[in-house]
């Protein structure tokens, strides 16, 4: 069925996904003994201090998450990305991004997880470290977004378009410069992509839609509102003949002077940071027509009797959330059945950096 991927289709791209949970702290460990040492230790660093607790939250999701887990195999990749990616977002030169790095890492080793997660890559610059996660997150995402291709058409939404196109450059201009060189780490780079094709992944592209945005007006906020929603309708339920929309044949490799870029890091804090948010929403509402219900209809005393003052109730409910987040994640047919404030964005390299030397 054709329709036109967007936001909210990036939204649930595997990475994203996991990213997700880390950027809101799910917290398994709330009496961890050594939490608060931990925090105090890297409120040390100024540019990071706001974010000491999300980063704890969040290492220690990953020291609890269980085998059965889809994205446990890869979990200490995608917690080193996420930790990574707000500090090259926040942290001002290489030196202080290294330092910063290491000292969360040796506190890491207090949370016992198993197997261990370490630093992947020692020492490596910020701009290297940029590369490398965008690769990984192609590595698996890719598989996800041909899936959506093949299920829906290859429209797109323009912010849609430029993830693709960047993900794209970069896979190429990584994979080029790999060509010449015994690099470890062009090693790596064919272990993962060695079960797809080459020519696929370097060409991978969508069709930009160009849609008109709505008009900021009382009639239509509701419209507004729910196409901004991933749970509301989509642009696909416009009708065929509207003329508003003009089609674009674009590829993502090569993008067009017009291309409008995704939010920059000053727009995000960290990067991604936001990408849920219009999840969030509709949740609010919800939340609000449970409280018009609890005060002023003959339900509330149920619902007393229901709730009570259970404490619980909060954590039940991250607990149903963080299981329909499990249930869309295998719903969007991932083949290896596995990716901090972290989301897509762009970064644009000059082709001469290979991400191929730290």
């Amino acid at each position: 069925m054709a329709k036109i991927l967007q936001k909210d289709d990036l939204e649930k791209l595997p990475s994203n996904l996991i990213f997700y949970k880390f950027n809101n702290g799910w917290d398994r460990c709330s009496h961890f003994p050594s939490s608060g040492e931990i925090k105090d230790k890297l409120k040390e660093y100024t540019d990071i201090k706001n974010y000491s607790d999300n980063i704890v939250k969040a290492m220690c999701y990953v020291s609890k998450m269980e085998k059965g887990d889809p994205f446990y195999d890869e979990r200490c990749h995608f917690l080193y990305y996420w930790i990574g990616d707000m500090l090259s977002n926040k942290l001002k030169d290489d030196t202080s991004f290294s330092n910063v790095m290491n000292t969360i890492y040796t506190e890491l080793k207090k949370f016992k997880v198993e197997d261990n997660c370490n630093i992947i890559y020692p020492d490596i610059s910020k701009l290297f470290f940029d590369q490398r996660k965008i690769i990984y997150d192609y590595s698996q995402n890719y598989a996800t977004i041909k899936q959506d291709f093949q299920d829906y058409g290859k429209s797109c939404s323009q912010e849609y378009y430029d993830y693709v196109g960047n993900i794209v450059r970069t896979y190429n201009i990584v994979h080029t410069n790999c060509e010449s060189t015994t690099d470890l780490y062009c090693k790596e780079l064919k272990t993962m992509f060695d079960k797809y094709n080459h020519q696929e992944l370097s060409n991978l592209n969508c069709t930009l839609v160009h849609v008109p945005k709505p008009v900021a007006g009382a009639s239509d906020q509701v419209s507004s509102f729910e196409q901004r929603s991933p749970r509301g309708p989509s642009l696909r339920e416009q009708p065929p003949n509207d003329h508003s929309l003009q089609e674009e044949t674009a590829s993502g490799f090569v993008p067009t002077s017009e291309e409008k870029l995704l939010p920059s890091s000053d727009e995000a804090s960290p990067r991604g940071s936001n990408i849920f948010m219009s999840s969030a929403v509709p949740v609010m509402g919800v939340s609000l027509a449970g409280f018009v219900l609890h005060k002023f209809t003959p339900l509330s005393s149920w619902i007393r009797n229901s709730l009570g003052r259970n404490k619980s109730f909060r954590r039940n409910f991250d607990m149903q959330t963080e299981d329909f987040m499990e249930y869309a994640m295998q719903s969007r047919r991932i083949n290896n059945g596995e990716q901090m404030n972290v989301g897509y964005h762009s970064v644009q390299y000059p082709s001469h950096y290979s991400g191929t030397h730290s």
